[in-house]
């Protein structure tokens, strides 16, 4: 089973469209556990405090606009 993370778009919950990028190819990122998803949030995240912080963000992302689930592709 593999898990994606999603967000709340104004119609619904979709994928955030976060993308692996290889030579051949940009591809949707998947994890292999919900875990691995976490730490990525956990990621994204820290990068959108420290960005608020040196002032190249306006304002916080809204964790509850994200959440992970099982990926059907």
């Amino acid at each position: 089973m593999r898990y994606k993370i999603e967000l709340r778009y104004f119609y619904g919950w979709d994928d955030a469209c976060w993308t692996d990028e290889t030579d051949e190819a940009i591809e949707p990122t998947r994890f292999r556990t919900v875990a691995e998803a976490k730490v990525a949030l956990d990621e994204f995240f820290a990068d959108v405090r420290a960005a608020l912080i040196v002032g190249d963000m306006d304002s916080e992302i809204d964790r509850h606009d994200y959440r992970i689930v099982e990926a059907n592709d």
